[in-house]
């Protein structure tokens, strides 16, 4: 009955219903650890082993499901649980984009890790869902920036970081 009133296939029902799962990111973690250095993303502490860091979802799966391999960031645990579903500030953004540089050796190595562990990688679907999401916050909102510090958008940071005039 829910399935016909909203006019979904049977076969839609769950997601419907229940959403989307997330994906177990174990055979990527490695890949993003080395590819940022073996660093956490957000405060640059050295992570001594993959293991150790968190798959983070820099666009929150709270606020979009981007299981894509450029919405993956590796994170310490203070980082990941700190930032837990809150956007990122504008200095966090910044740098995320820079993987989007089609001449960038970042953009090489997420290219790479995505031929060797076959996962999706769309990354012009992320860069439009952050600027869907960054380009429309009101002034007010609150992005995370580090430990239990938030900030007020920057929207020239922001919308260079998107490449927006």
């Amino acid at each position: 009955m829910v399935a016909q009133l909203n006019r979904l296939e049977e076969s839609q029902l769950e997601m419907f219903l229940f959403g989307t799962d997330r994906t177990r990111t174990a055979k990527i973690r490695t890949g993003l650890w080395e590819i940022q250095g073996r660093r956490c993303f957000y405060c640059d502490a050295r992570i001594t082993e993959p293991v150790r860091g968190q798959v983070d979802h820099f666009v929150p799966w709270s606020r979009y499901p981007d299981d894509t391999l450029d919405n993956f960031v590796i994170a310490d645990n203070s980082c990941n649980g700190f930032k837990s579903s809150s956007l990122a500030a504008a200095d966090h953004l910044t740098r995320w984009t820079r993987r989007f540089v089609k001449d960038s050796s970042e953009y090489a190595q997420l290219a790479d890790l995505t031929h060797r562990a076959a996962w999706d990688r769309q990354p012009d679907r992320s860069l439009n869902v952050a600027r869907a999401i960054y380009l429309r916050l009101p002034n007010d909102a609150r992005l995370w920036l580090r430990e239990k510090e938030f900030v007020q958008p920057d929207s020239l940071t922001i919308g260079t970081a998107l490449n927006v005039p």
